[in-house]
């Protein structure tokens, strides 16, 4: 696929992407079904999401030259100067006359020539700027930190009152890091040490997590799918954050284990692996049942598997006295997601100022209706992939408050930047014998 041939999938991707699909979605979709070479998947996957990732940003600059102000220029065009933009200041390879004159042909591709002197003179100026005075650019896109993590203003303002101004910036410069990929080893067939062989027997960088003795990091990795061992079920892929909140409701075997909001099945295999026992998990989504049933299958593992509302109770996870009967209960409950947002880089543009308490509200739904199963001297295990206190601890605070009979045993925040994994939260509440 030739350079231009990749561009214009590139903002086939980012128009696609919208409200009802995120960027990681209709990326990995567009890739898999066009055949691609390996060099033109990572251009476009670096221009998309880069252009996702530094939105913001892009919008300013272009609205610096701009006379229409962005919000109002027609979608096409946007994106199209965001891309040209992009490439001028974040993908140093390519050539400014290269970027400007490649986004021009878009322009003209999509049947809007007379708007191509436009587009040409926002990004002529903005290449000018670039090289006459760099030092004046860097300066104004650190200006705020808006501008410079391209993330709204309301989120850093509230990341700064919860960690301090000096965490927030490591957090919020955490999105633009490349990060190795993380498997989770299958014990049940193989070891971490085996794993790490195979993949290094066939020339691909990894080493060890810190986190879980069970984790394996993959540098410059593309498909997982493609790794070897993948096919055999030895491993799946699993952030060590994740990996960590079940190693901390330390699975027994044979114990029974109920995954609520379980796709994309990272805690149900793990569940499975460790319990060998009566393993039940639970989506609303019934494609996102099926993924899970795919990766159970492919580790060779076994779990009950069907959708349903996590906010519903069942009643058959109860007995004959209305008692829960399962060991361990898996809430991992809706939420903002602001643990994630350098893996998916559209959420901080969705969220509203007022999604967060809305969001612990409905978790604190489901924990009060999960909190129903958990058998005497059971467990629950709430997390979130999220990091502010409303939807974490205070979250469990409240759940205390109204379920006296549970009692606080574990309780971790992860923050992305500080620690090396994902932004994630995990409390690990134990049922008292008697109730």
């Amino acid at each position: 696929m030739e350079d231009k041939k990749s561009r214009a999938l590139a903002l086939d991707i980012l128009m696609t992407a919208g409200k009802d699909a995120y960027l990681e979605d209709v990326l990995r979709e567009e890739l898999d079904r066009n055949s691609i070479s390996r060099t033109d998947r990572a251009f476009i996957t670096r221009l998309a999401e880069g252009v996702t990732e530094r939105r913001i940003t892009l919008d300013q600059l272009i609205g610096r030259f701009s006379r229409t102000p962005v919000e109002k220029l027609r979608p096409v065009i946007r994106q199209c100067l965001r891309m040209g933009t992009y490439q001028l200041i974040y993908m140093d390879h390519v050539p400014d006359h290269a970027a400007i004159n490649e986004t021009i042909k878009l322009v003209k591709e999509r049947k809007l020539a007379g708007l191509s002197g436009f587009v040409n003179a926002v990004l002529r100026k903005i290449s000018m700027w670039k090289k006459d005075d760099p030092e004046g650019m860097a300066a104004w896109i650190k200006e705020t930190p808006e501008r410079e993590f391209s993330t709204p203003a309301w989120i850093v303002r509230r990341l700064e009152e919860e960690y301090g101004q000096e965490t927030a910036r490591r957090i919020l410069a955490d999105q633009f890091v490349k990060k190795p990929l993380t498997l989770r080893v299958n014990s049940t067939k193989t070891s971490r040490d085996s794993v790490l062989a195979i993949l290094r027997e066939n020339g691909i960088e990894v080493e060890k997590g810190e986190l879980s003795g069970q984790a394996v990091r993959v540098f410059r990795a593309e498909n997982p799918s493609n790794l070897p061992g993948w096919q055999e079920g030895l491993f799946i892929v699993q952030d060590e954050s994740s990996m960590l909140a079940v190693e901390a409701a330390e699975i027994a075997a044979g114990e029974s284990v109920l995954d609520l909001c379980a796709a994309p099945g990272g805690k149900t295999t793990y569940a499975a692996e460790l319990s060998g026992g009566r393993v039940v998990s639970r989506d609303i989504a019934p494609g996102k049942i099926r993924k899970i049933e795919e990766n159970l299958a492919r580790l060779g593992l076994r779990a009950e598997t069907g959708t349903g509302d996590a906010a519903v109770f069942e009643p058959r996870f109860t007995d004959d006295e209305k008692k829960g009967i399962m060991d361990l209960v898996i809430a991992d409950v809706p939420c903002s997601g602001l643990g994630v947002i350098g893996k998916k880089n559209d959420i901080k543009y969705r969220l509203r100022p007022e999604d967060p308490k809305s969001l612990a509200e409905q978790g604190g739904r489901i924990l009060d209706t999960a909190a129903g199963y958990v058998k005497p001297g059971g467990r629950l295990l709430f997390s979130t992939c999220t990091i502010l206190p409303e939807e974490n601890r205070e979250n469990t605070a409240a759940f205390i408050s109204r379920h006296p009979g549970f009692r606080l045993e574990k309780e971790k925040q992860l923050l992305q930047g500080v620690d090396h994994c994902d932004g994630f939260y995990y409390a690990v509440l134990r049922r008292e014998n008697a109730r």
